[in-house]
């Protein structure tokens, strides 16, 4: 395995020959890589993602109450929000995250302005759950769909997103 050095910008390359970095690193390398397999370091995995949402507690209430999530923190005082999958596996957290910050609220905007979802969800069948989420005030794009890339639906979270739910 090779390293390839990081570029910074107005900084020279670690791994350019003669520089003192340039050894460093090669000095280093072996010791490094010596004994690195997935078993003693491990997989990556998703900890955890973000979602912009205009009401961080709102969409909370939505997101447990309605798409059935599970709340891993709420720390209400602190405006923050992290739900989890209901099936109890583990897996990776949602950040309902404020959009106080110029930058994410003009993102978020922009995605639902443009009529394309934040995130993906993963179904068992599209069609039970458009039809439980349409029963209970949810508003869709459209009915479900199927394509290549197999059944969808796309929600209004009403909190500044779009969902597409796509059947597993």
């Amino acid at each position: 395995m090779a390293l390839r050095p990081c570029r910074t910008a107005g900084r020279t390359p670690a791994g350019e020959p003669g520089t003192a970095a340039a050894e460093a690193v090669t000095k280093a390398a072996p010791r490094f890589l010596q004994g690195y397999s997935r078993r003693t370091l491990g997989a990556m995995r998703l900890k955890m993602c973000s979602i912009h949402v205009k009401d961080p507690a709102s969409a909370h209430e939505f997101y447990t109450g309605i798409l059935g999530f599970e709340t891993l923190m709420a720390m209400p005082e602190h405006n923050l929000f992290i739900v989890k999958d209901p099936d109890g596996a583990g897996g990776a957290g949602l950040l309902l995250e404020p959009s106080d910050n110029p930058i994410g609220a003009a993102y978020m905007n922009g995605l639902h302005d443009a009529g394309i979802p934040a995130i993906v969800f993963g179904v068992p069948d599209v069609r039970a759950e458009y039809a439980r989420l349409a029963a209970k005030g949810v508003m869709f794009q459209a009915e479900p769909s199927e394509g290549p890339g197999g059944t969808t639906a796309v929600l209004d979270d009403g909190c500044g997103n779009y969902v597409q739910l796509h059947q597993d």
